[in-house]
């Protein structure tokens, strides 16, 4: 938020690649609505955020691919901005609440985080406490 003054919204994303990736896409066959990918532009400020797996890719190479952390910071004013607007249509598509900023406007500034080796995890449905329970007997609690 100090870096980026303009910025009304900041959220993590991780970025996903091999068996990260292809954990992350074996767990959407199962739970679909587990997890949510970003897009953003050059600048990080996020394009959209969908349950699906986004951006597809017709060519590999040329983008990556990125897990949202679903973590906000917010400036006073951008929050009570946020809470003044009405539902919007993506948002009630998807379940996604931050695209209720994006489709009016705010920006919401992207974050590249690195979990150093530490597993995701979240819990989005009743089978994904599974999930979670197995990552912490692996791995231990995150302190």
């Amino acid at each position: 938020m100090e870096k980026t003054p303009d910025s009304e919204i900041v959220t993590p994303a991780v970025k996903l690649e091999g068996p990260t990736l292809d954990s992350f896409r074996s767990h959407k066959k199962t739970s679909p609505a587990s997890g949510s990918t970003v897009v953003f532009d050059l600048h990080h400020n996020a394009l959209y955020f969908s349950k699906s797996i986004l951006p597809y890719m017709r060519h590999p190479g040329g983008a990556s691919l990125y897990r949202h952390i679903g973590l906000y910071g917010y400036r006073k004013k951008g929050l009570a901005h946020y809470i003044s607007l009405t539902p919007s249509p993506l948002e009630m598509a998807e379940g996604l609440e931050q695209l209720r900023a994006l489709e009016h406007g705010m920006k919401i500034r992207v974050v590249v985080v690195d979990y150093k080796g530490r597993t995701h995890g979240s819990i989005d449905t009743l089978e994904d406490v599974s999930v979670i329970e197995a990552i912490i007997e692996r791995e231990g609690e995150l302190v």
